[in-house]
């Protein structure tokens, strides 16, 4: 016989003889069982039941819910790194995609002759839009007024690079003409941009016209072929 089954033998016995007071060592060790046990609030035990339910009946469920959880959060911690949040625009290999627009120039600064201008792009296509820096060699025509400069552009966004060589004269009422072809990288490999800009050097806004070429600029003739 357990302990717990002398105990109840006990208490049972008293019950029949219909005392009026506890049996002293029946007393003793139901308090000695109770001392040192945490006592929970009533309202425990309502919540336990639904909770061990739901633990045996949904563990496979709170698995699988951590797994996809864990899923998103390292492909929301990816995805920046991985060329942007869209797909990037499709680039047709057959057809010229003409380009128009505006820049704005955001700020520029020139230091012994060498020219520096950040530009925000906003074009009639994404993949023409985006942020750019140019950086040129400045000469200066004395007593006209001319100026005319050589350097590279690059403009790029999510998807891809456009780079190259661009030239410009800028005139003595401070009106502006540039224009160059400029090379594609990543999602543009294989195609060219070709890019101008006409503005004034007191507006920061000026308008862009160009194209987007599949294949790199025709091949330059050879001069010796002039008559």
């Amino acid at each position: 016989m357990t302990r717990e089954q002398d105990l109840e033998r006990r208490v049972a016995d008293w019950l029949t003889d219909g005392p009026v007071t506890a049996p002293t060592e029946a007393v003793d060790e139901a308090i000695e069982r109770t001392v040192g046990r945490r006592q929970r609030h009533p309202l425990w035990g309502r919540l336990r039941e639904p909770l061990d339910r739901v633990r045996a009946r949904d563990k496979k469920r709170v698995v699988v819910l951590v797994l996809a959880l864990t899923l998103l959060a390292a492909l929301a911690i990816a995805v920046p790194f991985a060329g942007g949040t869209r797909p990037a625009p499709e680039m047709d290999p057959t057809s010229v995609l003409e380009i128009t627009g505006t820049t704005e120039v955001i700020s520029e600064s020139e230091v012994d002759g060498v020219f520096e201008r950040a530009m925000r792009v906003v074009a009639s296509d994404p993949r023409a839009s985006g942020k750019a820096r140019q950086i040129a060699h400045i000469e200066v025509a004395p007593g006209v007024g001319l100026q005319r400069s050589t350097g590279v552009m690059r403009l790029e966004n999510e998807w891809g690079v456009w780079e190259g060589v661009v030239h410009a004269a800028r005139y003595p009422d401070g009106s502006e003409l540039e224009y160059g072809w400029l090379a594609g990288q990543d999602a543009y490999e294989g195609f060219s941009y070709f890019h101008s800009t006409r503005g004034h050097a007191a507006e920061t806004e000026r308008t862009v016209e160009g194209a987007i070429w599949p294949g790199e600029p025709p091949p330059m003739p050879d001069p010796s072929l002039l008559p």
